[in-house]
């Protein structure tokens, strides 16, 4: 959730607004407990790794390309609790929060492999699609010269 919309949240609830940097010190505090609880939820990232090995699996089916991933490799990525191409934290959410870890294809038309797979940040994923990390740095270095 982003600043603008966690404060209308707020309003609608009656409480007061945050300023950006209260905002972010929350997002941090949130990116912390992530960290905390996939180190001492070893059986949470079992499962959470069983889920995204399997919704894997199923997209490399529906597409018809290789798969090679699991679990432990999975949970390894999502134990180590940062985004492997921008080193952003992962916050433990909704599927709908920018910030969850999913498993993205270095190269999209190339199978789930493990030399082709990385845990990034959802956001960068949808960022990135079917392109590549370069396209995406462009639009990012773009976007904050902007900014």
């Amino acid at each position: 959730m982003g600043f603008y919309t966690n404060n209308v949240k707020r309003l609608a609830r009656g409480e007061d607004l945050l300023t950006f940097d209260q905002y972010a010190e929350e997002d941090r505090a949130k990116r912390r407990g992530w960290q905390k609880r996939s180190k001492g939820l070893l059986s949470k990232s079992k499962s959470i790794a069983e889920r995204k090995l399997r919704s894997s699996m199923l997209r490399a089916q529906s597409v018809g390309c290789d798969f090679d991933l699991d679990s432990a490799w999975i949970a390894e990525r999502l134990l180590a609790g940062k985004c492997e191409v921008t080193g952003i934290e992962f916050v433990s959410g909704t599927l709908r929060d920018p910030w969850h870890p999913t498993i993205d294809r270095r190269d999209p038309s190339l199978g789930y492999t493990k030399a082709n797979c990385q845990m990034v940040v959802w956001i960068y994923n949808r960022a990135k699609g079917a392109s590549n990390a370069a396209d995406v740095l462009r639009m990012a270095q773009a976007l904050a010269a902007r900014t």
